[in-house]
Formats: C-alpha cells, sequence, structure tokens
C-alpha cells in the first residue's frame, strides 16, 4: 500500500498504517492457535497413540492456520492495488481484524466441541463474516475507482471480487454440510486453497 493520503476526508490513518496493523494481527492470531493444541495432563498411555487419536487437533489447527494466511494473502494483493483510505475504509478493516483475533477462539471452540454441531457452526460464522468483511473492504475501495488508480481495469475489479467471493461462499457451504454431516464440515475449507490456486482466480 502507499502512503496517499485520502482526497477531501480529513486526515486519517494512511494506507501503510493499516497493512502494518494488519500484519501484526494476522502474525499474533497465527501464533495463539498453537494454543487450541493440548493433551490431557494425566493420560498413562503411549504417547504415539494420544498423538494419533488427537489427529482431529491438528487438523483444526492447520486448517486455522492457512485459512488466516489466506486472507492475509488476499489483504496483501488487495493492499497494493488500493491507493488511498478514508475514513469508512480504514473501519471495515478494523471490523475485518476483530474478526481476525477472533479465529483462535472458535478454533479452540471447534477443537474442544468437536461433537457438537454448534462449535462448527460458530466457527464458519467467524469464517463467513471474515469473508464478507473482504468483500466489503474490495467493493468499497473500487466502487467508482473510490480508493484506487483511476487506470485499474474493470478485469482486475471483476477477478478480484471472484477472488473474496470464494470465502463466504465457502463457508455457507461449510455450515450447510455441518447440518446434515456433523463433524465433516471443516473438510470443506480445504476447497478454498484450491480453488484460489486456479490461473482464472489469480487472474487480473
Amino acid at each position: 500500500m502507499t502512503e496517499k493520503e485520502p482526497e477531501g476526508n480529513g486526515r486519517v490513518l494512511t494506507t501503510r498504517r493499516i497493512e502494518g496493523l494488519a500484519d501484526g494481527i494476522f502474525a499474533f492470531a497465527m501464533t495463539l492457535l498453537i494454543l487450541s493444541l493440548g493433551f490431557p495432563g494425566d493420560s498413562t498411555g503411549n504417547l504415539l497413540t494420544i498423538i494419533l487419536n488427537s489427529w482431529h487437533m491438528f487438523y483444526n489447527w492447520a486448517i486455522s492456520f492457512t485459512l488466516l494466511a489466506v486472507f492475509w494473502i488476499i489483504h496483501h494483493i488487495q493492499g497494493h492495488v488500493i491507493e488511498r483510505t478514508d475514513t469508512a475504509h480504514v473501519w471495515i478493516n478494523i471490523i475485518m481484524l476483530m474478526f481476525v483475533t477472533l479465529v483462535p477462539f472458535t478454533t479452540d471452540l471447534a477443537i474442544d466441541y468437536s461433537d457438537q454441531m454448534a462449535a462448527e457452526l460458530v466457527f464458519g460464522i467467524n469464517m463467513f463474516l471474515l469473508g464478507v468483511c473482504f468483500c466489503a473492504n474490495w467493493t468499497y475501495a473500487t466502487w467508482g475507482r473510490r480508493l484506487v488508480d483511476k487506470n485499474l481495469t474493470h478485469a482486475s475489479i471483476v477477478a478480484g471480487i471472484r477472488r473474496n467471493a470464494v470465502l463466504p461462499l465457502i463457508a455457507i457451504i461449510a455450515m450447510v454440510v455441518v447440518l446434515f454431516v456433523p463433524r465433516y464440515g471443516l473438510y470443506t475449507y480445504l476447497l478454498i486453497p484450491v480453488i484460489l490456486s486456479f490461473p482464472w482466480m489469480r487472474r487480473t
């Protein structure tokens, strides 16, 4: 992101400050995820058996870490295009980061209450709201090319919409899966990095 000031909206945070705040919060949230892993302290069983029987904890941790990485990459991509900011844009990013900090908590719920549908639904709602925030961030910035280069092509804007729409869409699908096949909804999130790896998703 550049450090250009907003035009006609008063002095607010520069885009560089937003990016710095986002980097710090993403890093902190990704680090906190490790606290969701834990084993019974009084277990007398074989350690290898305990680890193998706890594979779901490692899966939940890995998928949450991967999803945060995907969110960070998309935020980074948006940062290369968004050149200016204003008050509304700053608050969209702050709300987005609020849901980022919630990911370690909802991941912990999904691990500790893996036998309860509500835990996966709460995680799904967290992912959905994060995806909506990313969509809002991109849509607000590119609407009428408000905060981006006036020469940004329509194809680039549409490509960004495609990328951001994947996140909330998969979250909805995952929550529907949970309603019918409990404990399998989290597997649906594997589709996000797969879909985003397609060339037509990266093309701008």
